[in-house]
């Protein structure tokens, strides 16, 4: 599944907006020699790495069965459990999106001077983002599926209640994504108002984060996939349909 991700041009194309970013981002970074951010806010630039990396995912997190086009009929031939095809589908894209995230990680921490607290915050903060995220995706790509035309990323004629659904959701990704910035805030908050070291409740606090996200994504995983075997069919008609 992760060679179809990257074989598919339209899925290079929905990532270009983040290596424009980081080329962007690289930029502004050495030619000013280094951003200067306050220790305390450094948590929160890292976990900036996450919501541009996931804002980057989105298109293909919530219609991950548009860019299969015809490729779709292998997967409901498929003798396999069908939240093992989700769970596919979620590990070629977090395969396809870890490295994007990486890769803007690593600049932040070179020109903000991330320590190695806000590193590992930030990776853990973008595991349970992409969990929370994929329960989501996996939701919506079976209920509101639409064809992306092949070589670009123009969609095919969709319901106009799918297409609000779509457009609501991702309006709402900045308060889905809110509790990423919970873990360090408290840290900030122990370590101002308390004699309680900061960096190991943001940490303590991110793990837990992380934990509720996979405990989410599990519980969600199979009633999914018996969702997608109901409505595999309906899915196969849809992404299969050249008609514009």
């Amino acid at each position: 599944m992760k060679a179809a991700f990257l074989r598919a041009p339209e899925v290079k194309m929905a990532l270009l907006a983040n290596v424009v970013i980081f080329a962007i981002l690289g930029a502004g970074i050495f030619l000013r020699h280094g951003l200067v951010v306050p220790e305390a806010g450094r948590p929160f630039v890292a976990i900036a790495a996450v919501y541009l990396t996931m804002l980057g995912l989105v298109q293909l997190l919530f219609n991950q069965f548009g860019f299969d086009r015809d490729g779709f009929r292998a997967l409901v031939l498929l003798p396999a459990l069908r939240w093992q095809i989700l769970l596919g589908k979620n590990l070629a894209l977090l395969a396809v999106g870890f490295p994007v995230f990486a890769v803007l990680l690593v600049l932040l921490a070179v020109g903000a001077h991330l320590g190695g607290a806000a590193l590992v915050q930030a990776v853990l903060g973008f595991v349970a983002a992409f969990l929370t995220m994929s329960a989501l995706g996996n939701w919506l790509s079976i209920l509101t599926p639409y064809r992306i035309a092949a070589g670009s990323l123009k969609p095919t004629k969709a319901k106009a209640s799918s297409q609000f659904l779509l457009v609501l959701v991702s309006m709402c990704m900045p308060v889905l994504l809110a509790p990423l910035v919970v873990p360090p805030l408290l840290g900030l908050l122990c370590a101002k108002f308390t004699r309680i070291p900061g960096v190991p409740v943001a940490l303590v606090g991110a793990m837990m984060l992380l934990a509720l996200s996979a405990l989410l994504y599990s519980l969600t995983l199979k009633p999914l996939g018996r969702l997608l075997q109901r409505r595999e069919q309906r899915i196969l008609q849809i992404v299969t349909q050249e008609v514009e």
